[in-house]
């Protein structure tokens, strides 16, 4: 069950009504007829619901103005907006409604990375083009399939770094039990050895966990320099409340944490978390400050914006330049396109590599003030992802 607030839930009921069935307000200059078919999912329910609807908002606005400057290539785009629910069963489910009955051209979206692997099962044997536009473990390569978030060389390594020559040297995990967290810690570990530090300890929990006490218990044995938190959801904001209330001493990383978690607990029990992220709000460039107005304009100036959901703010931008390189929506050509274009924003400059189909992106490592605010403590310009597969 999600603990989304109540004002969070009559926000996405807003969001809902204003999509109305799927189908974005359409511009008087486009023809019905000529259009582009976008199918986006994100988990709108179930526990990544705080997440999926920023994820939502931002996409929203990237179509509004899309649409507004004449769509793709002059074709109107219609989007069909799906719940995953935040499982995979109904990602699969919802998966399949969009390529079988609705027939779009793209599939945009999901969270976790369950729900990527559900996703893919159905678009690449429906032979679908499906863009990601999450960080993840990396090494998932696939002909028809498009990753626009980061990997962890590029997310970690430059945490590793900080972390080593500013913070300690010694770093304990706790981590959910699935192939995000796995793969997030191997390359910690790999980036702490690098640079002279060390992982003494990681523990992977399930789903649903109520009771951080005696993972706290073992950190206190093992006394790490410092504790990394690789959670989701609920059970993030979870651990972070319960890590204050154990009086742990050690300086607390949660590399997650963005700004759309920076309401669900308290200022005093978030308080020097450092976080890596592709993007945070304060991040002060022309196309950031333009995005954050236009934002707040729809959706209100107390409203945040994470990497999480800019990135599906910035990626059908990509995906329009590629189908204009294309010439078509076939999405092998589409695909043989989107490594030859890139578009400039809120995140910074956006490519994709074409041996891996992994974006290009950089990095900031921030810390949570007392006052729950990010500082920016350090910027890593973009680097090529490793992605751990090629096509």
């Amino acid at each position: 069950m999600s603990r989304l607030p109540i004002s969070r839930r009559k926000a996405l009921k807003g969001i809902g009504a204003a999509v109305a069935l799927g189908t974005l307000a359409k511009p008087a200059i486009l023809r019905a007829s000529d259009q582009v078919k976008i199918g986006f999912i994100a988990p709108l329910t179930g526990s990544e619901a705080i997440l999926g609807a920023v994820q939502l908002q931002c996409y929203q606005i990237a179509l509004d103005e899309l649409n507004k400057a004449g769509g793709i290539g002059g074709r109107e785009i219609v989007s069909i907006v799906e719940d995953d629910e935040t499982n995979a069963k109904a990602t699969i489910d919802k998966t399949r409604k969009l390529v079988a009955k609705d027939n779009v051209d793209l599939v945009l979206g999901t969270l976790a990375s369950f729900e990527r692997t559900a996703a893919l099962s159905v678009t690449s044997r429906a032979k679908k083009l499906f863009i990601y536009p999450t960080y993840y473990e990396g090494g998932d390569c696939s002909p028809l399939l498009v990753n626009t978030g980061q990997v962890p060389s590029q997310q970690i390594d430059p945490l590793a770094e900080y972390l080593t020559d500013n913070v300690g040297k010694s770093v304990y995990v706790i981590g959910h039990d699935y192939s995000w967290p796995r793969g997030s810690t191997d390359q910690l570990k790999a980036g702490l050895e690098a640079r002279g530090g060390k992982l003494v300890g990681a523990e992977f929990v399930p789903f649903g966990m109520s009771d951080f006490g005696p993972s706290f218990a073992k950190i206190k044995e093992a006394d790490p320099d410092i504790v990394s938190f690789m959670l989701v959801a609920d059970d993030a904001i979870t651990a972070v409340k319960q890590y204050r209330s154990f009086d742990m001493k050690q300086p607390l990383v949660f590399h997650a944490w963005d700004d759309v978690m920076l309401g669900a607990v308290s200022p005093a029990e978030q308080a020097g978390i450092i976080a890596s992220q592709g993007y945070f709000q304060q991040v002060d460039t022309p196309a950031n400050n333009a995005f954050v107005k236009t934002f707040a304009d729809k959706f209100g100036a107390d409203k945040p914006i994470n990497y999480i959901g800019i990135s599906c703010y910035q990626t059908p931008m990509l995906y329009a330049e590629a189908v204009k390189k294309a010439g078509s929506l076939d999405p092998e050509k589409v695909v043989a396109a989107i490594s030859q274009v890139e578009v400039d924003g809120p995140i910074g400059m956006m490519r994709v590599e074409a041996d891996t189909n992994h974006v290009v992106m950089g990095n900031y490592v921030a810390q949570v003030t007392d006052n729950a605010q990010f500082e920016i403590k350090k910027h890593t310009a973009p680097t090529p992802p490793q992605a751990g597969c090629t096509l």
